[in-house]
């Protein structure tokens, strides 16, 4: 229907802004106009600013739960595993229309809100957590702490968008080889050779 993809829309340049100009650089006027829309059209599809926050952070969380889901159908070990989910969502991170909100608006909303969603980042970077245990049962992924190392991973596909800044020449071809295989690497048993 027209109204989800309006609503998709909003979430795509919301989130998009928000990670370029920060929260107060999104203003509802610079929605609208990336969108073509009036502020009233913005009214319509939502209350208000902060509750479009969140509902960009409730896609994001979508996007990631979805990514690690998509991997762990996949044959393969928990260092696989987690380098398919990687992969997808630095990739994902790297085009504006597919953009996941950076952890960064955390600050923009009130403290409940605030910890509802850092709950919520939490509960995905557990997730990688247990895909990184699942590597040290079969062997792919080297004794670490597994919770710091989740957190790795949620902090490299976090600054994926920065990548080109960095790299001028990376794009989402080549980001999985020069972005995510350096972290895999360090998570690789020691002994054990990745392609």
């Amino acid at each position: 229907p027209s109204d989800q993809l309006s609503q998709q829309s909003f979430l795509q340049a919301a989130t998009h802004l928000i990670n370029e100009y920060g929260y107060r650089g999104a203003s509802v006027d610079r929605i609208s106009a990336t969108l073509n829309v009036t502020k009233g059209a913005f009214y319509h599809y939502n209350d208000t600013r902060d509750e479009l926050v969140i509902a960009c952070f409730e896609r994001t969380f979508d996007i990631i739960r979805q990514a690690q889901n998509d991997a762990m159908a996949k044959d393969g070990d928990g260092l696989s595993h987690i380098g398919e989910a990687a992969a997808a969502l630095v990739a994902r991170q790297m085009l504006p229309e597919g953009s996941l909100l950076r952890t960064a608006a955390l600050t923009a909303l009130g403290m409940d809100h605030r910890m509802e969603m850092n709950r919520r980042l939490s509960m995905s970077t557990w997730r990688f957590a247990d895909m990184l245990n699942d590597g040290l049962i079969d062997g792919s992924v080297r004794a670490c702490d597994m919770r710091i190392a989740a957190e790795t991973v949620t902090a490299m596909i976090n600054s994926a968008q920065e990548l080109q800044r960095w790299v001028p020449k990376s794009d989402v071809r080549n980001a999985p080889h020069l972005y995510v295989r350096p972290l895999l690497n360090g998570f690789l048993r020691i002994g054990r050779s990745k392609a």
